[in-house]
């Protein structure tokens, strides 16, 4: 099978589990699931449950610091970080960090520029109703997808998700 089919199937399929994530922890009012499920049963244990379900290898989940192998060439937001992890299967890792209530509409217009002026294209933007903006940039070497949920009379999470290609 084509590599890049396959990493190009996988980042469709991330960016619908990290979207519906991120939608199913804002519309069931969840400030920071993670951090209950982390409660109950210890950092390690989650990240082995999680990595049970995904198939894959989990480490962070929990932790309110950018894995210490995320990329240094990406820029992160100018927003507080509630949780971030990381997932590596088949050879592809992604890094995914939930932002605190700081992020908000400003905060994901300014992370866009910032994207764009690193070099980053743009591959896809979409807005459903005023409640939920995606972005997806590659760079050839990495995959980004940042996410804004919520209006701006509400509260609002965001998250941005990396994948190297």
């Amino acid at each position: 099978m084509n590599t890049t089919r396959t990493v190009h199937r996988r980042c469709l399929a991330g960016l619908g589990l990290s979207i519906a994530l991120t939608a199913t922890f804002a519309l069931t009012s969840c400030a920071n699931p993670v951090e209950k499920l982390t409660e109950s049963i210890g950092y390690s244990a989650a990240d082995a449950v999680v990595s049970e379900l995904s198939g894959g290898k989990v480490q962070g989940i929990g932790a309110t610091e950018v894995p210490d192998d995320f990329p240094d060439s990406i820029t992160l937001p100018d927003a507080g970080i509630a949780s971030a992890m990381r997932h590596t299967d088949g050879g592809v890792t992604s890094w995914i960090i939930h932002f605190d209530d700081s992020a908000n509409d400003a905060v994901f217009d300014s992370y866009i520029a910032t994207l764009s002026a690193d070099g980053f294209a743009e591959e896809l933007s979409h807005e459903m109703a005023g409640a939920m903006r995606m972005a997806h940039y590659t760079n050839g070497e990495y995959i980004l997808r940042v996410s804004l949920l919520g209006t701006a009379d509400d509260d609002q999470i965001m998250q941005l998700h990396v994948l190297n290609e």
